[in-house]
Order: structure tokens, then C-alpha cells, then sequence
């Protein structure tokens, strides 16, 4: 027995809707272990107290200090802000 056409339609129909269900069970796993997964230690510090910076990639400190430069060179920061702020960085690492 030949299936037509119509028929391999409502196979594949079949087989779409118990993917989407498959991946929405999926979805509704991955949803619920994060909720109930504890708050990280960033959200559970108290009131005042900030958790400890992560130290800057040194790609970034860079790339503030050149843009730090940037703006010194078209006089758009003082000689004092320009040292204050470059001090600033290059004290973070």
C-alpha cells in the first residue's frame, strides 16, 4: 500500500507537533532548575555592601585608556581629570 500524499502531510504534521512538545518540555525543564536553582552571591549581598569587582580584561583597560586619550587630545578633559582618570585605571589592575 502507497501513502499519498495527504497522508505523508499529516505524518510530518504529527511529527512537528511532538518535536515543538519535546522542545517545550525542554524549555520548561531548563526554566524551572533556574528558578530553583539559589540566587548567585551578587544578588544575596546586603543592603550597602557590594560584592568585590572582577578585575578588567586588559583588553578593555586598554581600550578606555586610549579612548581616555582620545578625549584629552580634543581637549574635551582637563590635565587633571585626564591623570585622575588614567591614575584610576591603572590602579585597577
Amino acid at each position: 500500500m502507497a501513502l499519498s500524499g495527504w497522508h505523508l502531510l499529516v505524518i510530518l504534521a504529527v511529527l512537528l507537533v511532538m518535536a515543538a512538545g519535546a522542545v517545550g518540555i525542554i524549555f520548561l525543564g531548563v526554566y524551572l532548575a533556574r528558578r530553583a536553582a539559589p540566587a548567585s552571591p551578587a544578588f544575596t549581598a546586603e543592603p550597602g555592601h557590594a560584592p568585590a569587582a572582577q578585575p578588567e580584561p586588559a583588553e578593555l583597560r586598554a581600550a578606555r585608556l586610549a579612548e581616555l586619550e582620545d578625549l584629552s587630545a580634543r581637549r574635551l578633559l582637563s590635565v587633571a581629570e585626564y591623570e585622575a582618570k588614567r591614575a584610576e585605571i591603572l590602579d585597577e589592575i
